[in-house]
């Protein structure tokens, strides 16, 4: 009997250390998916590196981490590791539900047109309130170009005919 409980004890304690080496690989895979540094597309990342595909059409990390930007303010730096892993994830699935939605406007011949585009532009620019200068700022610390806002805006703008 005593040699079954020195046994008993071998396997739980083999038990034990198999737990904690599983829960640390977890954790390690999980922190190097989600936003540890090798996730990051900051210095030395590949901004260019394809998030996901929607039937053939390409969302980079550069998008992703670009409405991250302009989501958080400017303050993702601020975030955790976790909390940008969160936020990333959010906002790819946005990027990705817009995408879908847009390619189906496209089927249907609903996309705005360019001059659609061009006044919904300037409407949000009036309605913010800013001068030129604080809005070509504002757009160059959220990493935003005058081509990647016309192209937000022709996939959110659904109903051109609405305005």
């Amino acid at each position: 009997m005593d040699k079954l409980k020195g046994v008993k004890a071998i396997v739980q304690i083999n038990k034990r250390g198999f737990l904690l080496t599983a829960a640390v690989a977890v954790f390690a895979a999980f922190f190097s998916a989600c936003g540890g540094p090798a996730a990051n597309t900051g210095p030395g990342g590949d901004p260019n590196e394809t998030a996901a595909k929607v039937n053939g059409k390409i969302i980079t990390m550069q998008e992703v981490d670009r409405a991250v930007k302009a989501q958080s303010q400017g303050q993702e730096s601020k975030l955790s590791p976790l909390e940008l892993a969160g936020a990333r994830l959010q906002v790819l699935q946005t990027l990705v539900e817009q995408e879908v939605m847009f390619q189906k406007a496209e089927k249907e011949g609903s996309v705005p047109s360019e001059d659609d585009i061009t006044a919904e532009i300037n409407k949000q620019k009036t309605a913010s309130g800013k001068t030129t200068d604080q809005i070509e700022k504002s757009m160059k610390e959220q990493g935003m170009t005058e081509a990647a806002l016309r192209d937000q805006v022709k996939k959110v703008d659904r109903d051109p005919k609405a305005r």
